[in-house]
């Protein structure tokens, strides 16, 4: 079950234990630059936000509509993951075809980033 929060730009997913910022980052950067930013980021009060794994991008595609399922909006079908390899690569989901790919971490092409956090942990309070 997935429900928006008090505000319209965080989606939570009860049985996952997951919360989602709704948008991805708008615009392009590398693997690197993603996971640097879901570090920093200060979003709904919550600093914990991470990258997906590939695992839990793949479940956000909607195989009969052929992209990120509702309420998700992405500026570029392209999302990185958290999951990387030993090669200097990680992967991404390729929306449109519900597939994924791997590529090198300093590569930005046209690659976005969503931020998910666990949110049946407890949340790291602001000041920490």
């Amino acid at each position: 079950m997935i429900s928006k929060s008090s505000s319209d730009d965080l989606v939570q997913d009860h049985i996952k234990g997951l919360m989602w910022v709704r948008r991805d980052n708008g615009k392009p950067l590398n693997w690197y630059e993603a996971k640097l930013c879901a570090e920093e980021l200060v979003f709904g009060d919550y600093k914990d936000w991470r990258l997906p794994s590939i695992i839990e991008l793949q479940d956000l595609w909607d195989s009969s509509s052929r992209k990120i399922r509702s309420p998700f909006e992405l500026t570029s079908q392209w999302v990185w993951s958290s999951t990387s390899n030993e090669s200097e690569c990680a992967w991404c989901f390729y929306f449109p075809i519900g597939l994924r790919f791997q590529y090198p971490l300093n590569v930005s092409y046209n690659l976005r980033a969503l931020f998910v956090r666990d949110f049946l942990k407890d949340s790291l309070p602001l000041d920490s």
